[in-house]
């Protein structure tokens, strides 16, 4: 007997739903394009425990026929293709045909639909691929899909799974990115019961990214110019350089409607941004290419979320100049330089007096010995009759070098911002100044006295520190923080006026996940409303 067989239709179908289902929000990705393909104006999508418990996309599309219902769930059965020579001109987001099928062979699918021409809906169900109840309902206009369940007959896939509030923060990204593709559609989308974006649906671009990264990046949004020429046409959002992320995954990019990754693509939009950001950091944009459906290659992943672009050279330039051009839009802020204080020589007899608080904010303190103000050239001893030196005293410096040392400080690795100089004209950057090393126990330290209620001034034997009274602060509250047995014991004091901060969906997911963690630690947090799509905590 042969050792060769052929697998039945079960094992296939499990083993293609492991390239197209690969997680919670690859559910919520094929079904929301779905709805966007059906022509919704409006898709609800709800979520509970990560979307392995449950993910219903509610849409008012133009629903699926009675007699298609169950047509819809079987592989390779798609209404968006006829023939081999459509893959070359594709305008749907979907097309395979993959995706409802292999979403049913591993989960339980419930699919109620509706069409304009009907007075009643029609519900189909599908558990582990196999039919359950197929049947006349009532239903809206428009589709609803179901799944439940999701991986409860492929316990192996289930144990690789991240957790829920990954997969939540995972979803909330899917739908960020849909918001941004499809402004003209209203989307909503609820975490277990919270509403976590909700978005206009009234066209614009500006709107739909203040509803899903906030009001917070509103004044720092900048519009690409049209770039419409070569049958490459380029529009889209990006902010200015002030405001960055520590992740890629706020630039978005939207060929035809669909959200793709791209490195070249990302390349030209940081390109753009060329000595902009500082290192490690990333924009925020939203770029819609409109090409050819002919000069783009979407059959070459399962997820569609990977193309090839005939005209890439050309396409990464035309990407790179409508950002450049945005972003030569930004005017900074003006950087203020202080002026130095104009102080008298030190003269052996009248020593110099220290400004008005009004000027610097300093508060005079004994740190000098009075006593030894009428004894000539000798060192300016400091208080107890200590001194720091012998030879010469650091005050013996002149009002105009102060003013040399302190013009020096500020020129000291600080550049005006200038976007239209080149990069011929900018310095390299200076290492940053190694760490310091104390070279004696800050136990033999000797406090003398204290600047302008924020500084410290210590003698030791190596030298004078100036401490900052704040940051030691902080730094020993930290560190008794860090040697607390346990959180409980950390001492806690509410806020007379809470702070309130404004998260995405994203972000207030993660908090949720991780309240009780930071409650342990003396932190409280709770929602209390939303503003334009995001949440207010």
């Amino acid at each position: 007997m042969g050792r060769i067989r052929q697998l039945d239709a079960d094992v296939i179908a499990r083993i293609a739903a492991g390239e197209v289902v690969e997680r919670p929000a690859s559910v919520v990705k094929e079904l929301a394009e779905n709805s966007i393909d059906a022509g919704a104006r409006n898709i609800t999508i709800e979520i509970n425990n990560g979307g392995f418990g449950l993910i219903r996309v509610r849409d008012d599309g133009v629903g699926i026929a009675p007699d298609d219902l169950p047509l819809a769930l079987a592989r390779h059965a798609t209404s968006k293709l006829d023939d081999a020579d459509d893959l070359y001109a594709v305008r749907t987001l979907g097309f395979r045909g993959e995706a409802l099928s292999s979403i049913g062979a591993v989960a339980q699918v419930e699919i109620l639909s509706r069409t304009p021409d009907r007075h009643g809906g029609w519900v189909h169900r599908v558990e582990g691929g196999a039919t359950i109840h197929d049947g006349a309902s009532g239903s809206p206009p428009g589709t609803t899909v179901s799944v439940a369940n999701l991986f409860f007959n492929t316990p192996a896939r289930l144990a690789f799974q991240r957790s829920h509030g990954a997969e939540a923060r995972a979803i909330s990204q899917i739908v960020t990115q849909l918001a941004l593709a499809a402004p003209s559609i209203r989307w909503q989308l609820v975490i277990d019961g919270h509403q976590s974006i909700s978005t206009t649906g009234d066209g614009s671009l500006l709107e739909a990214a203040i509803a899903v990264y906030g009001a917070v990046v509103a004044p720092h949004l900048l519009t690409l110019p049209l770039i419409d020429e070569t049958a490459v046409r380029v529009t889209g959002i990006c902010t200015s350089p002030v405001v960055h992320r520590n992740t890629r995954t706020y630039t978005t990019f939207v060929v035809n409607g669909r959200v793709v990754r791209s490195q070249a693509l990302t390349h030209a939009v940081e390109e753009a941004y060329h000595a902009l950001l500082p290192t490690g950091r990333h924009p925020l944009a939203s770029v819609r290419i409109d090409i050819p459906p002919a000069e783009v290659d979407v059959n070459i992943h399962p997820t569609k979320l990977e193309i090839r672009l005939q005209r890439e050279r050309l396409v990464y330039a035309r990407v790179r100049d409508a950002v450049r051009q945005a972003v030569s839009t930004f005017t900074p802020s003006p950087v203020i330089q202080p002026t130095a204080p104009s102080w008298p020589p030190y003269s052996s007899t009248h020593p110099p007096t220290p400004p008005t608080t009004g000027t610097w904010g300093l508060r005079p303190t004994p740190l000098l010995d009075d006593s030894r103000s009428d004894q000539g050239n000798e060192p300016i001893g400091l208080r107890n009759g200590s001194s720091l030196g012998s030879e010469t005293s650091p005050r013996e410096k002149t009002g105009s070098a102060w003013s040399e040392v302190l013009a020096a400080s500020h020129d000291d690795g600080v550049l005006p911002f200038d976007p239209g100089a080149s990069d011929a004209s900018t310095p390299a950057p200076k290492p940053p100044p190694p760490a310091m090393r104390l070279a004696s126990d800050p136990a033999t330290w000797r406090p003398l006295g204290q600047v302008g209620l924020t500084y410290i001034v210590v003698e030791s034997p190596d030298g004078m520190y100036l401490i900052d009274q704040h940051s030691a602060h902080e730094r020993i509250v930290y560190e008794q923080l860090k040697r607390a047995p346990t959180p409980a014991e950390v001492l806690v004091q509410p806020l007379l006026n809470p702070d309130p901060i404004e998260l995405t969906a994203s972000q207030s997911t993660w908090l949720r996940t991780n309240g009780e963690v930071l409650k342990s630690f003396g932190y409280e947090l709770e929602p209390f409303g939303t503003g334009t799509g995001t949440e207010t905590w």
